[in-house]
């Protein structure tokens, strides 16, 4: 049955989306036929597969943003290019919504401490349209944190069992392989493995975002990819994990990024020293990745070396001082409520002597500079109650394979959180939607120990 789910998903993509993307070879009736045809048929396979298991539905949408944005949506002169995320996260949602009435079971919402907190976030950026200079980047930006936080009610609220579960785990390695692989694609189809050169990282761009917002992705999945390595008993899906390993590693080192990779390098370090079993496969892991690197990949290993030992002098280091100073400038202006969701770059673009549009290089600088310390402070409640819930699953994950995952989350929090130091990537959509999908899932395996404590307990 799970094959069969797993192939019509695939139609979906196929001749749901594809079909009518490419048959735009003449812009007549023949094309807009098709367009709803593909629409018609994808939304009956989506609630098919939302009766079959809403799960079957919730695991498209992060492997889903490597498409990126499919449709321009206009209204007057209102252009708004959505993608097939988005797409997916609006369909389970009234899905979702549409059960809850018809069956009237709202007393089965679940609504963690969490979503409140991140409500409350949310909440206090709508209040700052009322001092953004910019309404349109704001509502870009509110966009993004109304998606997020879907996202994480839904993952929350659709899981039910422990086979929802490890259905929908598995969607987190299948996001890091296609990312991953778009990635490599990419800077071979830009002549980035001929001979000694080395690929500019700002040449990087697919329909998931700049390399930036790439890296981060990938090095987020990686924790996991290497828990279900480890755990799964499958001889081919081992296989096949490895692989999503080795792929994503060295995706993440055709970057160059320092803090990406620094930052895996923590998480990845942390689950060697509290894992308790298969020790030397993790070395040998290691030792096959850079292998793979060192020699193919000579190349790149000279210009990462490069730029560590041009540190101290290297421009975007310089870049970075000269931010800082300017966000110092730009805190002291507007220090309580900062100046609106979405707008710091206009302000960034004012102060830097570029003139350029850039989000800070600090996540928590960003919320300051544009929330203020209202909207630091809110940030922070959401910190915590993603750590209270941290400290449940530790007494919840008690056989080795939970525990298992449980290093796996702990290792990806460990990996967002350096990465958020050097780079705002929180803010962008797709990270943002894998980033709560993921801390969904941490829910949700609380929440099944709740049940199954409860059950016991009757």
């Amino acid at each position: 049955m799970v094959k069969k789910i797993l192939l019509i998903s695939i139609l979906i993509l196929l001749f749901g989306i594809l079909i009518p993307l490419l048959s735009n070879w003449e812009n007549g009736e023949w094309r807009h036929l098709l367009l709803i045809f593909g629409i018609i048929f994808g939304l009956a396979i989506l609630i098919f597969l939302y009766f079959k298991n809403p799960v079957f539905v919730l695991i498209l949408i992060p492997p889903a943003i490597i498409f990126g944005q499919i449709i321009t949506i206009r209204i007057q002169d209102w252009y708004y290019e959505i993608s097939l995320a988005e797409i997916l996260i609006i369909i389970l949602t009234l899905f979702f919504i549409l059960k809850l009435i018809a069956q009237k079971q709202f007393q089965q919402i679940r609504f963690p401490l969490l979503l409140g907190c991140f409500l409350l976030y949310i909440f206090l950026s709508i209040l700052s349209l009322g001092w953004a200079d910019n309404l349109s980047r704001a509502v870009i930006a509110l966009r993004n944190l109304g998606f997020h936080a879907l996202t994480l009610f839904l993952v929350v609220n659709l899981i039910k069992n422990k086979r929802d579960f490890k259905i929908a785990l598995f969607s987190i390695p299948v996001t890091g392989f296609l990312v991953a692989s778009e990635l490599i694609f990419k800077v071979l189809s830009l002549g980035g493995f001929q001979g000694d050169y080395a690929l500019a990282r700002e040449a990087i761009i697919t329909p998931v975002g700049k390399w930036v917002y790439i890296a981060a992705i990938i090095i987020m999945t990686l924790p996991f990819t290497y828990v279900l390595l480890l755990t799964t008993r499958n001889k081919w899906l081992k296989i096949l994990l490895f692989a999503e390993t080795i792929l994503g590693g060295i995706a993440t080192f055709l970057t160059l990024g320092k803090g990406e990779i620094f930052s895996l390098m923590a998480g990845f370090i942390y689950i060697f020293r509290k894992q308790k079993i298969k020790k030397l496969f993790a070395i040998l892991l290691i030792c096959a990745l850079l292998a793979v690197i060192a020699v193919p990949l000579a190349a790149y290993s000279d210009k990462f070396l490069d730029r560590l030992t041009r540190i101290l002098t290297d421009p975007n280091t310089r870049f970075r001082i000269t931010e800082f100073r300017s966000a110092y400038q730009i805190f002291i202006d507007h220090p309580i409520l900062g100046v609106g969701t979405g707008n710091l770059k206009l302000e960034y673009k004012n102060l830097l002597p570029w003139s350029v549009e850039t989000e800070s290089n600090n996540f928590f600088l960003q919320v300051l500079l544009e929330l203020g310390i209202v909207g630091l402070a809110a940030f922070m409640l959401i910190t915590r109650a993603i750590y209270l819930e941290i400290k449940k699953a530790q007494k919840v994950f008690l056989k080795p394979e939970e525990k298992m995952l449980y290093l796996g989350f702990v290792s990806t929090l460990i990996i967002v959180l350096l990465n958020s130091m050097v780079e705002a990537t929180l803010i962008g959509l797709y990270y943002g939607i894998v980033f709560w999908y993921i801390v969904g899932l941490l829910l949700a395996q609380n929440n099944l120990f709740i049940i199954r404590h409860c059950e016991r307990g009757r």
